[in-house]
């Protein structure tokens, strides 16, 4: 034993243990990475509080906080996990709910300002239009069939100007013998895009036509005619501030893209790659 100590090979060995061991408990040990830290905030459980006491009609016990917490720590570990895969890049669903609440930011920021008065009827003078009560026709109608030819149309305007029964003249159609009062849009529905504006030069109290619809060739009695009429800016200036607020807060999101539009370098598609895309 004594003789194999002696050996110059094994005194090499353990002098090169004995330096590597020294080497390595001289270097500095690699730093740990710090943790992504997630915190369950107290402004996390007051919004959980809130939300839970509106749904349940009573607050969250103890323990429903704490799963309410790790479920938290879940969902948030999951979602970081997510964005560093970048599973998150081209998902539209994700894209779409990011832009809604970047607009709700924008909305949010708009509905802190209060319109005046005078603000409001302006915006009511310049959109009359908006709150235009249409107008109304009522009449009564006889179909004379698809085709009729002209001494046809002509005998039956001339017997019912002499006073017959509507009922007595024409052919029969699921149509309406009469209407009204009702709406451009009413008439046009029940007879045909069209109809109401061939009613405009027929005249009330007395037989006209013909006046072509979807379905063929009418006379046509007017009752009563109604024009559009704008309604008085006390009766509808709820309205007209719902409305006032919803294009300022679409102009001031519009205003904050376009602020924001300029921290970018954006290249559009040119005519050729639209038209290329097209094909």
């Amino acid at each position: 034993m004594r003789q194999f100590l002696k050996e110059p090979l094994i005194h090499f060995l353990a002098m090169g243990l004995l330096i590597f061991a020294v080497y390595f408990a001289l270097q500095d040990k690699e730093p740990t990475p710090e943790m992504d830290e997630i915190t369950v905030s107290k402004q996390n459980l007051d919004r959980f509080v809130a939300r839970f006491t509106g749904v349940r009609q009573r607050p969250p016990t103890a323990e429903e906080l704490h799963k309410f917490a790790e479920s938290f720590v879940d969902e948030e570990v999951l979602v970081r996990e997510a964005r560093a895969m970048s599973l998150d890049a081209g998902d539209a669903i994700i894209r779409q709910r990011l832009t809604q609440k970047m607009n709700f930011l924008a909305a949010s920021a708009a509905a802190s300002v209060q319109p005046t008065e005078k603000d409001l009827r302006a915006y009511y003078d310049l959109n009359a239009e908006k709150y235009t009560i249409d107008g109304t026709i009522s009449f009564v109608q006889v179909f004379l069939g698809e085709a009729p030819s002209e001494a046809e149309v002509e005998l039956a305007l001339a017997t019912l100007t002499g006073g017959a029964d509507p009922d007595t003249i024409g052919r029969s159609a699921m149509l309406p013998s009469s209407l009204g009062p009702a709406t451009a849009t009413q008439v046009d529905t029940a007879f045909g895009n069209g109809f109401y504006q061939g009613l405009a030069t027929a005249k009330e109290g007395a037989w006209a036509g013909p006046v072509r619809s979807g379905f063929g060739v009418h006379l046509v009695w007017i009752t009563e005619r109604n024009a559009d009429t704008v309604p008085e800016f006390e009766t509808v200036m709820e309205k007209v501030r719902e409305d006032w607020r919803l294009e300022t807060e679409t102009k001031f999101a519009n205003q904050q893209v376009k602020a924001m539009r300029q921290n970018y370098s954006i290249t559009l598609p040119s005519e050729a790659d639209i038209q290329a895309a097209l094909k």
